[in-house]
């Protein structure tokens, strides 16, 4: 870092930044040491003038207890790199190189890898712009509004977020979210949020007070697990894909889901509402859903349900059942059903109900239309 590429302010003075980048191509490596901020400064690195800047890069060190966010950017800017970084205390952000507000102008292809936020007090703990990455981070017990956020077509990857007070991981449309855990039952939201058109695989969701994993429509979802939330494990829009995975003791349904979506080889297993809750035209196939105290499976019209395994659902008060079909042309078929209430039961006619077994339960073929 050479003197005329930035402006330093001693650790700890009031009203000023601790290190100012104000040029495009600086690479700062902090070699371990601390950025110590006290009462009253503003943020550890600011990267001023971010509209007109790029290739810039903060390296390898702790900036701590500023009166700001620790790496912070005006936005517009691209290719800023944030490696090795810890920052912790800081009363802004911990790393914000990307605006939450959708029609801000924001900095584009960052990267944010191998850095901790923890105990922040800003709107994000780490946020980057479109087109950036994040991985290899963990976000701990910041009273923020989200723990990650990446806006459109941004890849998050081996991160652990647990107990912050928003979100854990938000993302924008088109975004990949792979091999990431948030644990968190301090989170005032959804565990994961991923926009519209997201792809997410080996991602797990646990103790959050809202849903597990929630999305925008046509999502993808593979090998994803959703336990112990407050609202339902799933949530999921309309077109969305989820197959291989887990739902399990969520206090909602295990997975929620609107129109035209395909559920398949999944498992939801002892949620407190419905096992899956799927509208109109969607396939649930091959299928595990055991122990849910109110329907099993329960579709719209449409639906197809097929080759699933469906064992002890519906024993809450009332009348419940391990297959509810509320409305018309869905088809039924090859499924096996053990115990429970009801085996299968329509509130509605037109519906094609073929080849399941059903053995065991109050009334097996009870309330078919």
């Amino acid at each position: 870092l050479h003197a005329e590429m930035a402006t330093f302010a001693e650790a700890g003075v009031s009203g000023k930044d601790g290190i100012q980048i104000n040029v495009s191509g600086v690479s700062l490596d902090l070699n371990g040491f601390e950025l110590l901020g006290v009462s009253g400064s503003l943020n550890g690195v600011n990267i001023v003038a971010g509209a007109a800047l790029t290739n810039i890069a903060v390296l390898n060190g702790s900036v701590r207890n500023w009166g700001g966010a620790g790496v912070t950017t005006l936005f517009g800017g691209s290719d800023f790199r944030v490696s090795g970084i810890l920052a912790s205390g800081n009363l802004g952000s911990g790393i914000k190189l990307g605006e939450l507000l959708s029609a801000s102008p924001n900095n584009v292809a960052c990267t944010v890898t191998h850095c901790t936020a923890a105990n922040n007090s800003g709107d994000v703990a780490i946020s980057v712009g479109n087109g950036s990455t994040v991985s290899n981070c963990s976000v701990s017990t910041n009273n923020t509004a989200n723990g990650i956020f990446a806006r459109d077509g941004s890849t998050v990857s081996s991160c652990s977020v647990f107990f912050n007070q928003g979100l854990g991981i938000s993302t924008a449309t088109a975004c990949t979210l792979s091999d990431c855990s948030v644990l968190s039952s301090a989170n005032g939201g959804s565990g994961i949020f991923a926009g519209a058109g997201s792809t997410l695989s080996n991602c797990s969701s646990s103790n959050n007070q809202a849903h597990g994993i929630a999305t925008g429509s046509s999502c993808t979802l593979i090998n994803c697990t959703a336990n112990a939330n407050t609202l339902n494990g799933f949530n999921i829009l309309n077109d969305c894909a989820l197959s291989n995975c887990v739902a399990n003791g969520n206090t909602g349904s295990g997975i929620n889901a609107p129109n035209g979506c395909v559920i398949q080889e999944c498992l939801a297993d002892n949620n407190s509402a419905n096992g899956i809750t799927a509208a109109l035209g969607c396939t649930i196939r091959n299928c595990h859903v055991r122990a849910n105290p109110q329907n099993g499976i329960q579709s719209g019209s449409g639906g197809q349900i097929i080759d699933n395994l469906l064992d002890g659902n519906g024993l809450a008060a009332g009348t419940q059942s391990n297959i509810l079909l509320t409305g018309d042309s869905a088809r039924v078929e090859g499924n096996s059903i053990l115990g429970g209430d009801r085996g299968i039961a329509t509130n509605g006619g037109g519906n094609v109900i073929v080849r399941n077994s059903v053995r065991g339960g109050t009334n097996p073929y009870g309330g078919i239309a």
